[in-house]
C-alpha cells in the first residue's frame, strides 16, 4: 500500500485522528506521517489482515482475545471487521464486560467501522408506546464508550482550525430540529481504492440549543429520536442523553446515528451531576426551559454491515 490509503482528509494514508491508529497510543497523540505510513502498509496488508482475523476466529474469551482486538481496532480491513463482528456475536450472552473494564472501546478503538460491528448485534426492541427510554447493559455501555470517545475527538477535530474535519453539510443524513441550524457540520471519508478496505463515511454535527419552556424539550427529542430511529439512554451521572440508533440504507449500507444531548454550550458540554429526563419535560441536568444551554450533538458512521 504504498504511499498509504487516500481519502482521509489531512492524513496521507490513514483514518482520521484517534491517536495515529497505532495500538496503545492514547487518543489524542500525533505520529509523524512517515512512521502511521510504514505502520499503515505492514497492519493493512492481507497477510497480516488474514492473520488478525485467523486469531479472532478462533478466540472463545473476550479478555484472551484483547491484544488482537487492539490490533483489529486499528484496521478498517472487510476480513477483520466480520472476524470481530463474529467473535462479538459469539460472546453476545456473556456480554462485554471483560473490554468495558479495560475501557477498551473507550481508549483503543481508532477504526470506526467497530460501531457498525457492535451496532450490528442485537438491540433493544423500540416500543410503540411512546416509551422508548431502555435499560444499558454491557453492550449498550461498549456503544456508548465508543460514541462519547469518538464524539469529543471530532468535536475537537471540528474546532482546530484547518484541522483534518472539513466542514461539509451536503449529504449529511440528519436535519437540524424546527427552527435551528447546525452550528457545525463535517464529513470524511476513507476506503475504496483497496480491496479488503472498507469505504467508510464518517460524519458530524454540532448545535447549541436553549429551550424557552418545557414543550420545546419534547418537541426537540421527538425530532432527533425520528431522525436517528434511536432508543434513550438518559445518564444522571454524566447529565447525558444518549440516543442510540441504526438504520440499513437501501442500498444495504449499516448507519450508525448516535445523538448527544449534554448541558453546556460548544466546548463545555462536559456533563456534572443532575436528573435528566428530556422525555418528561426535562433535559439533561433538570432544565426546565428557562434559559439553560445545551449542546447536541449528532455522530453517524457508514459503512457495510460486517454481519452480512
Amino acid at each position: 500500500m504504498p504511499g498509504g490509503m487516500p481519502g482521509a482528509p489531512g492524513m496521507p494514508g490513514g483514518m482520521p485522528g484517534m491517536g495515529g491508529g497505532i495500538p496503545g497510543a492514547p487518543m489524542g497523540t500525533t505520529l509523524p506521517d512517515t512512521v502511521l505510513t510504514k505502520s499503515r502498509e505492514f497492519l493493512w496488508s492481507n497477510e497480516f489482515a488474514t492473520a488478525v482475523a485467523s486469531q479472532l476466529q478462533s478466540s472463545t474469551d473476550l479478555s484472551l482475545a484483547l491484544p488482537f482486538l487492539k490490533l483489529a481496532a486499528t484496521m478498517p480491513c472487510k476480513s477483520v471487521r466480520s472476524a470481530a463482528y463474529d467473535l462479538f456475536a459469539r460472546q453476545e450472552s456473556a456480554g462485554a464486560d471483560p473490554l468495558n473494564a479495560q475501557s477498551f472501546f473507550a481508549t483503543s478503538v481508532y477504526d470506526p467501522g467497530m460501531l457498525v460491528s457492535l451496532k450490528s448485534l442485537t438491540r433493544p426492541a423500540r416500543t410503540k408506546s411512546g416509551d422508548e427510554t431502555a435499560s444499558l447493559d454491557s453492550w449498550g455501555l461498549a456503544r456508548r464508550q465508543m460514541v462519547t470517545a469518538w464524539a469529543g475527538q471530532l468535536r475537537n477535530m471540528s474546532l482546530s482550525p484547518g484541522g483534518k474535519l472539513k466542514s461539509e453539510v451536503r449529504g449529511f443524513p440528519v436535519r437540524a430540529h424546527r427552527g435551528a441550524e447546525f452550528d457545525f457540520v463535517g464529513q470524511m471519508q476513507f476506503g475504496g481504492s483497496e480491496e479488503d478496505i472498507a469505504t467508510t463515511r464518517i460524519s458530524y454535527a454540532r448545535l447549541n440549543f436553549t429551550p424557552k419552556r418545557p414543550k420545546d424539550q419534547e418537541t426537540v427529542l421527538k425530532h432527533y429520536e425520528s431522525s436517528s430511529a434511536g432508543i434513550q439512554f438518559p445518564d444522571a451521572a454524566s447529565q447525558l442523553l444518549w440516543l442510540d440508533g441504526v438504520k440499513t440504507t437501501t442500498s444495504g449500507v449499516r448507519r450508525t446515528i448516535d445523538v448527544l444531548i449534554q448541558p453546556g454550550s460548544v466546548g463545555a458540554a462536559t456533563g456534572g451531576g443532575g436528573p435528566p429526563g428530556f422525555g418528561g419535560g426535562e433535559m439533561p441536568g433538570g432544565g426546565m426551559g428557562g434559559g439553560s444551554t445545551y449542546t447536541i450533538e449528532v455522530v453517524v458512521v457508514e459503512s457495510e454491515d460486517p454481519g452480512v
